[in-house]
């Protein structure tokens, strides 16, 4: 739907974010693609006689005065414009058509395609209260990010004088009985090593393969204890080359840098007289790895077969790589000794490749902590230094380190759990969010992360609670009432 026109919003007859919802949904909005949706607020703003701006990046900020004739700084109302589109058949459920959403009971889908409930929700609960004629607020500082979905880009990219809130509500949380008070922070690392090919005499060439492993999340599943691909077969090498002076020819696996790898491949050259010996070695080291897997790795499967003579590593090159399989830091690194979450330090090595005589690997590392980052940054540069390895450091993000006191958080948990009952939980998630990039531009602003229950996000079957949906937006119009009375 391309048709963004500025009457776009005004057959919405009950003001209520599932309406604002049903809108979105007509307008594609996947990432770097948001001008439509981004146009659509802004006429939305103008409808409502709301003033607007919007940054280079495409950031959009509505601002809306509040209730009161007090002096208050504003509440951060904030989403992102952007959502993660996948489909089922390009060609019957294309990108540029609306989404078909279904409603089964208390269930919302979509047919076909991923649903953009992440973070569609978000935007619509922001919608409803900047459309609101009854509600009372503080002044609103509404903020729609770009590319979220993409490396928080959007977010990286706001100017530091373009917010003056001291609370922020970030609406892209997917667990209604948690407050997200904190996040890790990241930066992708690429070790390049240079490899010098040459031929050997009375050597015998085999590829490795492993696949099935279950795979995830690098940092929300990475204290799962899956396997990962790559550093199942770098350890493996590493053990037959304990006994048998192997060469490297080629390494490669895993497709992306925040994806645990589930399946990766060698080929190794292997000296003539040895080649029985590999074949039991193997055996052995099968059997040593199936004894470990958990029960979501048990579709793992290893293949051995003998390939065509081709150029391998020579023998400096060999042990600079297996220096690196040795060292390069993977899964998790360091542990909270509190209850908020486990997970501290990790690092995933997410893609490793041979190309243009050059072997690669690419990890995402994450922390909580500035000073954890740094130091693992340190420890991949002196791997490089030793092993004659270049490094480079990019898409760095700043973690969002926990508070052990925060005002917004008691206030949302002391309404929430009066309301309904039920106790939240306070978390600290090990993935990134924008809160990190924003707390790090403008650092006295008070915090959370809520939303409603979410499923399935950034698939064809993500899914959403219409209940819980409900019960976000009763919970956020008593929060901002609160705020507003405490100003």
């Amino acid at each position: 739907m391309n048709d963004i026109h500025s009457d776009f919003w005004r057959d919405i007859i009950e003001n209520h974010p599932l309406e604002y919802f049903k809108k979105i949904v007509q307008i594609p909005h996947r990432s770097t693609d948001e001008t439509n949706i981004c146009q659509s607020l802004i006429y939305f703003a103008q409808q409502h006689c709301l003033h607007w701006e919007k940054d280079e990046a495409g950031n959009l900020l509505i601002q809306k005065e509040g209730t009161t004739t007090q002096k208050q700084f504003p509440v951060i109302l904030q989403a992102h414009m952007d959502m993660v589109f996948e489909t089922e058949d390009i060609v019957q459920y294309p990108y540029e058509k609306a989404i078909h959403m279904i409603q089964q009971g208390d269930i919302v889908k979509a047919k076909g395609t991923s649903l953009g409930a992440d973070n569609g929700l978000g935007i619509a609960i922001i919608l409803a209260i900047l459309a609101s004629k009854n509600l009372q607020h503080p002044s609103i500082e509404a903020l729609f990010t770009v590319e979220e979905e993409d490396g928080l880009i959007g977010a990286s990219k706001i100017q530091k004088n373009w917010l003056r809130g001291k609370y922020l509500i970030n609406l892209d949380g997917e667990e209604e009985n948690v407050v997200v008070a904190g996040c890790a922070g990241a930066f992708r690392s690429e070790i390049q090593l240079p490899i010098v090919l040459e031929k050997i005499e009375q050597h015998r060439y085999f590829m490795l393969q492993i696949c099935g492993i279950y795979g995830g999340h690098s940092g929300l599943d990475i204290h799962k204890n899956r396997k990962n691909a790559i550093v199942l077969l770098q350890r493996l090498l590493i053990d037959i080359y304990k006994e048998i002076t192997i060469r490297i020819c080629k390494l490669d696996g895993g497709s992306r840098m925040n994806a645990i790898p589930t399946k990766a491949e060698a080929v190794i050259a292997v000296p003539e007289s040895l080649v029985s010996l590999l074949g039991r070695k193997i055996l052995e080291l099968e059997k040593e790895i199936k004894v470990d897997l958990i029960k979501e790795d048990m579709n793992f499967k290893f293949s051995f077969s003998e390939v065509l003579e081709q150029k391998c590593c020579n023998a400096e090159t060999t042990k600079n790589i297996f220096q690196i399989f040795s060292e390069i830091p993977n899964g998790i690194l360091e542990r909270y000794d509190n209850k908020i979450n486990s997970v501290k330090t990790s690092s995933n090595v997410g893609i490793v490749e041979t190309k243009d005589n050059m072997m690669i690997w690419i990890s995402n590392t994450r922390s909580s902590s500035k000073n954890s980052l740094d130091k693992i940054m340190q420890q991949k540069q002196t791997l490089a230094n030793k092993s004659n390895a270049n490094v480079i450091f990019d898409s760095y993000y700043p973690a969002w380190e926990y508070q052990k006191h925060s005002s917004l958080r008691e206030l949302y948990i002391k309404i929430y759990e009066k309301l309904y009952s039920n106790k939240l939980h306070i978390n600290v998630i090990h993935a990134g969010l924008e809160c990190g990039i924003l707390l790090e531009k403008f650092s006295d602003i008070d915090a959370i992360s809520v939303g409603s229950n979410i499923w399935d996000v950034h698939s064809v079957s993500e899914h959403f609670s219409k209940a819980s949906f409900e019960r976000i937006w009763n919970v956020i119009q008593k929060v901002l009432l609160k705020l507003c009375e405490k100003e």
